[in-house]
């Protein structure tokens, strides 16, 4: 269940994170490995309420970001999402839940590969992700979190960032971790979404990776680190 402090009426009477779970749920540390996203073979279902630490909080920072909101946002009904890479080599689809583009990541990882001020990054139910076309385009990169002094990586993130080989757009990021969730950049996504109820604040967050010339967008709360949630790239 949700904590009473989290808890909002008028959510579509959500007081519970398995209410919002995606079919096809995998678990954390079962044989089976999810290898690409969009095709994962349940062993069994994996919910929020297991409450396993990071991975939990991070796949519903979205979810409680609109439960505070007032009036509360209610994507009980995921919402389809149509996106492609620049060139439209690659054109896709994936379900959200949780469509509002609020959280702007400023980690040097995302400021590298998404341009000078960062990347947005909504959430996506991985089960219901199609690719329509392009699939030969499809790159994957594995960031690396640290290098030595001749720019060789010493240790790499688990996350994988999946790109379009022809023009080089970033098309969403995803963690074998948390195999039921793929977090789609919102560049890509070509449908209309949601925009912010007028006085909520937008976070920007890795602060601590960013540059001072690097500017917070108006209206954003800043946080040094991943601020309300965990991210997905800190290990």
């Amino acid at each position: 269940m949700w904590p009473r402090s989290q808890r909002r009426r008028g959510y579509a009477g959500l007081e519970s994170a398995a209410e919002l779970r995606p079919l096809g749920l995998k678990p954390v540390n079962g044989v089976e490995t999810c290898k690409s996203p969009g095709n994962v073979k349940p062993r069994r279902r994996r919910t929020i309420d297991d409450n396993e630490g990071w991975g939990a909080r991070l796949a519903h920072t979205h979810v409680l970001f609109l439960t505070t909101l007032s009036p509360p946002l209610d994507f009980t009904m995921p919402m389809l999402l149509e996106g492609s890479c620049h060139c439209r080599a690659i054109k896709y689809t994936v379900e959200s839940n949780t469509p509002v583009p609020y959280q702007l990541c400023q980690c040097s990882i995302c400021r590298k590969t998404g341009g000078y001020t960062g990347s947005v990054n909504i959430m996506g139910n991985n089960p219901t992700l199609k690719v329509i076309r392009g699939k030969d385009k499809m790159k994957e990169y594995t960031p690396a979190m640290a290098f030595d002094k001749n720019d060789h990586p010493t240790r790499k993130t688990t996350s994988i960032r999946t790109f379009c080989g022809d023009c080089s757009a970033m098309l969403w990021n995803w963690h074998p971790e948390w195999p039921d969730w793929i977090y789609p950049l919102a560049s890509s996504i070509d449908s209309d979404l949601p925009t912010f109820p007028k006085g909520v604040d937008g976070i920007a967050i890795k602060r601590d990776s960013c540059p001072a010339y690097v500017p917070i967008p108006a209206g954003f709360k800043s946080y040094e680190g991943y601020g309300p949630g965990a991210g997905i790239e800190t290990k």
